[in-house]
């Protein structure tokens, strides 16, 4: 029987980095709640990631492991499936937005908050999106002033005009 020599097992390389993580978790939700922002740190977002931990743990230390290594290839892609897909997508569910940057103690994201390189790229958005809200002006007076006529004007035909156009 297959089962019969599988067990449970529970490696420090596997549960420190889960106790690791949990603790980070716990301790941006609680950041965030402190602050008033319990629409941002509910319940349910911490039962996403408690079941997505859950679930990563359970394809990792049950026997499911052992099942799949040995014996059952089936099992061994359901291991993945629960490792590298719903775990994660759960936990990347429970920790959208500002929860995530809170997952970071102050002490490690105040530097990183401070450099001029993360501010830099930080800003590099917001002027992205000024030059693309510029654009299309800029873009219709350089085609406008290559067909020679004032900018500002509308110049593609109507459907009417290419209607008629395409009869004749």
């Amino acid at each position: 029987m297959l089962v019969a020599h599988a067990a449970w097992s529970a490696p420090a390389s596997v549960d420190v980095p889960a106790l690791l993580a949990l603790v980070l978790f716990c301790h941006g939700w609680l950041r965030l709640r402190r602050r008033g922002r319990s629409d941002l740190a509910d319940g349910k977002r911490a039962a996403l990631f408690v079941a997505g931990l859950l679930v990563v743990l359970g394809g990792l230390l049950s026997p499911i492991h052992t099942i799949g290594e040995n014996h059952l290839l089936w099992v061994h892609m359901l291991q993945h499936v629960l490792i590298g897909d719903l775990g994660i997508a759960l936990m990347v569910a429970a920790v959208r937005g500002p929860l995530l940057v809170f997952l970071l103690p102050s002490h490690v994201l105040g530097p990183i908050a401070r450099d001029r390189d993360v501010r830099a790229v930080r800003r590099r958005p917001q002027r992205d999106r000024e030059a693309d809200a510029a654009a299309p002006a800029a873009d219709e007076q350089r085609l406008a002033a290559q067909r020679g006529q004032p900018a500002g004007r509308h110049t593609a035909p109507s459907a009417r005009k290419c209607a008629m156009l395409a009869a004749s």
